[in-house]
């Protein structure tokens, strides 16, 4: 996982600009190889799956983070700090499925493992339509679009 991670940023952060596209790729690939790891019980196949792992995971997280560095340019430390908080709860998986496995064998642990990307894959894949929810509307000046910080320039 480590090597296929190292030469996924390698790659990924060479280049040209990187979107949406290569997220949904990078999914897919991640979905299939953590199929094939649950799937087979071949060490080989494993170990093929795991480089994949890693390098679809590295290929999605460059898009991904300059993604969330682009919604606020002049606030990165507070829009991190914001999305950081918010996968807060995706700590709790890896124990939930160690726990899962412990009860029902590695191969259901892994095989429930192997949805988290397939869940990522349908999110990206799923058209959103960007909304603040009207308790907060009311706050936020019509005037301020987004990306764009309602700060005074000095």
């Amino acid at each position: 996982m480590t090597l296929g991670a190292t030469l996924g940023f390698a790659v990924t952060t060479v280049g040209p600009p990187h979107g949406e596209a290569t997220m949904r790729r990078a999914a897919t690939l991640r979905c299939a190889a953590m199929a094939a790891m649950a799937i087979a019980g071949t060490p080989a196949v494993v170990g093929a799956a795991a480089f994949v792992v890693g390098l679809s995971g590295a290929r999605f997280w460059v898009p991904y983070q300059s993604a969330v560095l682009r919604l606020r340019p002049d606030q990165r430390g507070t829009t991190w700090a914001v999305i950081a908080g918010l996968s807060i709860p995706g700590l709790a998986i890896p124990p939930l499925l160690g726990a899962l496995a412990d009860q029902h064998g590695s191969q259901v642990g892994l095989f429930v493992f192997a949805l988290m990307p397939a869940l990522t894959l349908v999110v990206l894949l799923t058209p959103v339509v960007p909304r603040l929810p009207t308790w907060l509307s009311s706050r936020c000046s019509s005037d301020t679009s987004v990306g764009r910080s309602r700060r005074p320039t000095s």
